[in-house]
C-alpha cells in the first residue's frame, strides 16, 4: 500500500505468513490513501489462564485529516485470520463512517440526512445525529423550514452546507427540517393558512 504501514507483534515470535496477511488486508485502506499519514498495527497473542487455548489480538491505529483513530479494543479473536479481518473490517466501518459527514475544507458538500439529538435553546445550538452515528451541530440562525423554538428531538432534517466548528468538527450552516408544515394556533383561528373565508 501507498501509506506507512508499521507492525508490531507482541506476544509471539514476528511471522513473514501473519504480516503478509495483515498487508493484504490493509489494501482496504487504500481508498484513503490520500489523507492518512500512517498506520501501526499491533498483533498480539494473549496468555489468558482462565481461556483454554490461545486468543489473538489486533489492534489498529491511524491519523487521518488530524485526527487520530485507533480500533481493537473488542477483536480478541481464538483465530488469527479472522482478528486480522475483524480489525481492519472495524476500521474500515470507522472510516466509512467519517466520510458521511462532509469535510468543511473540501467542496463541493453534499446534503447530509440525520435528525435532531439534542437542542439547546439557551445557546441556540442544535445537534443532529446522521444514520451512521456521527454527530453535527448547527446554529438556529442556520435553520430553514421551522420555528427554533418549536424543534423537537427525533425531527429529520437535511443538512446542505458545512463549515469548521470550534473544536475542528463539521459546523452546519443551511438546515432545512423536514417536517409537514403546521400552522400556528393563531393562524388556524384566523384561517390564514387554511384559505378559509373570513
Amino acid at each position: 500500500m501507498s501509506i506507512p504501514l508499521q507492525i508490531i507483534f507482541r506476544g509471539l515470535l514476528p511471522s513473514a505468513t501473519t504480516a503478509a496477511k495483515i498487508r493484504k488486508n490493509a489494501e482496504v485502506l487504500n481508498r484513503y490513501a490520500g489523507r492518512i499519514k500512517d498506520v501501526q498495527v499491533v498483533f498480539e497473542q494473549l496468555h489468558w489462564h482462565h481461556h483454554p487455548g490461545n486468543l489473538f489480538h489486533l489492534s489498529i491505529a491511524l491519523t487521518i485529516g488530524g485526527h487520530e483513530i485507533v480500533v481493537g479494543g473488542e477483536l480478541a479473536r481464538e483465530d488469527a485470520d479472522i482478528a486480522i479481518n475483524d480489525g481492519f473490517g472495524a476500521m474500515l466501518r470507522r472510516l466509512e463512517a467519517m466520510a458521511q459527514v462532509p469535510d468543511p475544507d473540501r467542496a463541493p458538500s453534499i446534503p447530509l440526512h440525520g435528525t435532531v439529538k439534542h437542542i439547546d435553546t439557551g445557546s441556540g445550538f442544535a445537534l443532529v445525529e446522521t444514520p451512521v452515528g456521527r454527530h453535527v451541530r448547527f446554529h438556529r440562525n442556520s435553520l430553514e423550514g421551522c420555528v427554533f423554538d418549536e424543534l423537537r428531538p427525533g425531527t429529520p432534517v437535511r443538512l446542505d452546507a458545512f463549515d469548521r466548528d470550534t473544536d475542528g468538527g463539521p459546523l452546519a450552516t443551511k438546515v432545512r427540517a423536514l417536517v409537514p408544515h403546521h400552522p400556528s394556533a393563531a393562524a388556524v383561528r384566523t384561517g390564514v393558512d387554511q384559505g378559509a373565508e373570513i
